[in-house]
């Protein structure tokens, strides 16, 4: 099957990788935290460090950037972005999909923008409560590299690494059907319990 690309932060997208290549699916992982030295200019590098992946290998189809999401501040507090999973607390996930109307050159995002709505709705369907609406943004985050790169948001600062890994589960699991038609189904509750504890 196509590779798919994800990108930081490490432990939610190793258990994106690890799922995705227990089911067969090649899976190319970028571990560099692009923000650690400064938060201006992240995109730039981690733009550089996709478009080197995609020129080595061309059949990458599928493109994730992990996030966890920020809401609130430490002056109210921080808000856990949260849903209920085989009965245990999991992270709610947000695509982030960016747009031209920031003026990139990212005339395409509506492909983008599609894709998001076709996983969304999957995801939605596996479990009615993990996803938050999908976020409409002005600047392109280098989708403009694939039409299918998204952004992904596993929770928010608020949620607890095990919360975030039982979302990338879940998100993965349905992931891996989506990219293989079907043809592979991952169930939930193993792969929690290798990749969750």
């Amino acid at each position: 099957y196509e590779q798919v690309f994800t990108a930081h932060p490490e432990w939610v997208g190793k258990v994106i990788a690890d799922v995705l290549e227990h089911e067969g699916i090649g899976v190319i992982h970028l571990t560099e935290m692009f923000d650690e030295e400064s938060w201006s200019g992240a995109y730039d590098k981690s733009t550089l460090a996709v478009r080197s992946v995609l020129a080595e290998n061309p059949t990458v189809k599928y493109i994730f950037d992990v996030h966890r999401d920020c809401i609130g501040n430490a002056e109210s507090g921080y808000i856990r972005s949260v849903t209920t999973i085989d009965g245990e607390d999991a992270a709610q996930l947000m695509i982030v999909c960016g747009t031209d109307s920031g003026g990139s050159s990212h005339v395409t995002w509506r492909d983008n923008l599609s894709f998001a709505l076709r996983l969304q709705s999957k995801l939605w369907t596996a479990d009615s409560t993990l996803m938050r609406p999908i976020d409409l943004r002005c600047a392109s985050f280098y989708q403009d590299t694939s039409p299918c790169a998204l952004l992904m948001e596993f929770g928010t600062c608020a949620n607890s690494l095990t919360e975030a890994k039982r979302s990338a589960v879940m998100f993965t699991c349905v992931l891996a059907g989506y990219i293989t038609d079907g043809k592979c189904s991952p169930d939930y509750g193993e792969m929690a319990s290798l990749y969750c504890n």
